[in-house]
């Protein structure tokens, strides 16, 4: 088995048999050894250290994790778009109640910790 890694020292590619490559900006190790399992898919190998590790940056997983929040919310609000329409089978404290909902998610930007810490609203009761 062979293990291309970048010069921040993290396996960029893993090759099982085969003729070994030369590959450009990448280190070629040989091993028989295979890599542990991975914690999760964000984690890439550090060849010298034989550790899992996060190579993002801060600001890249907040990036990333603001987007997850704005893809969980949209949903959130396609769901709830019939509660706004006028002459619509809600009451007006419904209606009300629903616009302010919606609001909230709109607000979870703005939150204190936003994204990495979110209180997500509770929709309310449509029944009632």
């Amino acid at each position: 088995m062979y293990v291309y890694v970048n010069s921040q020292g993290y396996v960029q590619m893993i090759q099982n048999g085969g003729i070994a490559q030369t590959l450009t900006g990448l280190t070629r190790y040989e091993t028989d050894t295979p890599l542990p399992a991975s914690p999760n898919n964000d984690y890439a190998y550090h060849w010298e250290k034989k550790t899992w590790e996060d190579p993002r940056t801060p600001d890249q997983i907040n990036t990333q994790l603001a987007l997850a929040a704005r893809n969980q919310r949209q949903p959130l609000l396609n769901e709830s778009d019939w509660t706004q329409i006028p002459n619509g089978p809600l009451t007006t404290a419904q209606q009300q109640a629903w616009s302010s909902y919606r609001q909230a998610l709109r607000d979870i930007t703005t939150q204190t910790g936003f994204p990495s810490v979110i209180t997500w609203p509770v929709a309310p009761d449509a029944s009632k």
